[in-house]
């Protein structure tokens, strides 16, 4: 994961700061007056940053499969995880 993270933030530090206050639990409103944005853009920010963060896990995982099969057990794994929204339980 911390890779993953590490790729995002090299990709877009923006977005590698408004997936941390997301962690930090800040609703896209509170993430808006922190940053000076509208919620509105907050939340397709943290949409795409999301979004990005996912397929920097999947080659993460990708790297360290030795199948095809291996990496779709993983994938569903992380997927069961994440829950229905594929943005965490």
């Amino acid at each position: 994961m911390r890779r993953a993270l590490e790729a995002v933030e090299e990709a877009s530090p923006a977005q590698h700061e408004l997936l941390g206050f997301a962690a930090e639990g800040l609703s896209p409103t509170e993430i808006a007056a922190r940053t000076e944005r509208s919620p509105g853009s907050v939340r397709v920010a943290l949409h795409r940053a999301r979004q990005r963060l996912a397929t920097a896990l999947k080659n993460e995982v990708a790297r360290y499969c030795s199948s095809e099969e291996e990496f779709e057990e993983e994938m569903a794994t992380f997927s069961s995880f994440l829950g229905p929204s594929g943005e965490g339980t």
